[in-house]
């Protein structure tokens, strides 16, 4: 990977990681006023991290910075933790469709959502989401899913001894030439 956009980036934490780590970073978020002090840090630091608001519920916003993305390097991955759940169903098609245009051929979208209620569920806006649905749409714009991990809040990563439902769906998602 030499590009990593993170889209709902927020405090930008996960962009400021991975550009300490050598990984151009690209962080997208609605609020833009939520990255501007690690956006100053970067750049005082010299860190390739870029920060850029964007608007999935907005197509002209969506098809601006997914052309502008796809022409860093590559390969590219997309990051989405908790996007999908807490956009409506135009944000969600827009959110596959920027991953599609940056990702390209050869990367990949890591996606989180939401797929069973939680406590405190409605503090961050996020919803349960239909996996099978979202699977759908990935289908229909040519996605496929490489992985699915179901986890329970409780897992904390990947214990195989928990006895809790999942509460959590990750995937990854390529995009057919």
């Amino acid at each position: 990977m030499r590009t990593a956009v993170d889209v709902g980036c927020g405090y930008g934490r996960d962009v400021m990681w991975l550009a300490r780590q050598g990984v151009e970073a690209w962080g997208l978020d609605f609020i833009a006023r939520a990255f501007k002090r690690p956006a100053k840090r970067a750049e005082r630091q010299g860190l390739p991290a870029s920060f850029m608001w964007a608007n999935l519920t907005e197509l002209r916003s969506v098809m601006v910075t997914g052309a502008l993305l796809a022409r860093q390097p590559g390969p590219r991955v997309v990051l989405a933790r908790h996007v999908a759940d807490a956009t409506d169903a135009t944000g969600r098609a827009h959110l596959l469709r920027l991953a599609r245009m940056v990702a390209g051929r050869s990367g990949r979208l890591y996606l989180q959502v939401q797929i069973a209620r939680t406590p405190g569920e409605g503090e961050r806006g996020v919803k349960v989401l239909d996996v099978d649905d979202l699977l759908a749409q990935v289908a229909d714009l040519g996605g496929r899913v490489l992985e699915r991990h179901d986890l329970a809040d409780d897992e904390g990563g990947d214990a195989p001894d928990s006895s809790s439902a999942p509460t959590i769906c990750r995937l990854v998602i390529t995009w057919n030439p």
